[in-house]
Order: structure tokens, then C-alpha cells, then sequence
């Protein structure tokens, strides 16, 4: 999917948080001040984000898998920030931010890609999920081995495209 600029998959957020002059614009063709105002939403979105679901558990299927996601703060604020700065917010509402554990429940096991060189980070697993307007995202699971010999699966970030 590529991103644009119009207001076809802008997603609703009060105060026409991404708008200026009347025009939908992606965070980048912002001006300053207007970048400041997504920043101070950003860091209210995040609080509520792991004020909601921080260290909460979920159970998933992931190619016949069962594995079971953590949200993790740093995870939550990383998803949250490229939500709303790389996605310009065209996916995601406040609403739909602070409720990412019901997207990502809803959300379709999409097979293990194939990269050039395979990722030392472990972070490999995607979910999509398709709202209503048929637009999807990606959900990204990282896996981290660092916190214990087992290991945890975590919400790391969200994409537009693999």
C-alpha cells in the first residue's frame, strides 16, 4: 500500500492532527509547530498505551505455533511512534491505538517472511489485520531471548507494508 497525503485512509483524530490549511499531510510535510502538536499526542497516546496493557498476556497462533505475547513499554511507545509518525497516523485512531491487544486478537498469522540476510533480532513474526475500510496493517511480534533462556514474544512495531 503505498502512503499518500490524501484523506482517503486518514483515520479520525480530534483537532485535525495531521491536517494544516485544510490539507491531510504526513507527518514529515508538517511544519515544526504542527510536529510539536503530533509529538505532545504521542506522548499522551503512549501513557495510555502502557498505562492499559503493559505486561499484559495473550495467547496466539502463529503457523501452527502457540505463542504467547507480552506487551512490553518499550514495545508499546516504538509501535505508537511509528504509528503515528511513519504511518502518519493513516491507520490508526487514538481509540484503535489504545486497544492494539483487541486488533492484534483479531489479527491474521502472516507466514515467515524471507529477507537477503535472515534478521539477528529474532523479529520476524507479522499479524495483519484488515478493518473495515479493507485497508491492512502489519503487526510485528519480536522475539527476545535476552530476557530469559525461553525467551518472550513481544508487540514491537506496526507497518504498512512487509
Amino acid at each position: 500500500m503505498a502512503k499518500s497525503a490524501g484523506d482517503i485512509r486518514a483515520s479520525k483524530w480530534e483537532n485535525s492532527l495531521y491536517h494544516e490549511g485544510g490539507v491531510r499531510k504526513e507527518y514529515h510535510e508538517l511544519s515544526k509547530g504542527r510536529q510539536a502538536v503530533v509529538k505532545a499526542e504521542l506522548k499522551r497516546v503512549q501513557a495510555a498505551m502502557v498505562a492499559k496493557l503493559e505486561n499484559k498476556k495473550m495467547k496466539l497462533n502463529a503457523g501452527g505455533e502457540d505463542i504467547e505475547v507480552i506487551f512490553t513499554k518499550k514495545g508499546l511507545e516504538h509501535a505508537a511512534r511509528d504509528a503515528m509518525f511513519n504511518l502518519s497516523g493513516k491507520y490508526m485512531s487514538r481509540k484503535s491505538m489504545i486497544n492494539i491487544d483487541e486488533i492484534l486478537k483479531s489479527s491474521v498469522y502472516v507466514e515467515k517472511q524471507t529477507f537477503k540476510e535472515p534478521r539477528k533480532d529474532k523479529k520476524e513474526f507479522f499479524f495483519a489485520h484488515k478493518d473495515t475500510q479493507g485497508r491492512q496493517i502489519y503487526l510485528k511480534v519480536a522475539f527476545d531471548r535476552a530476557t530469559s533462556k525461553s525467551g518472550r514474544y513481544y508487540l514491537y512495531t506496526i507497518v504498512d507494508r512487509l
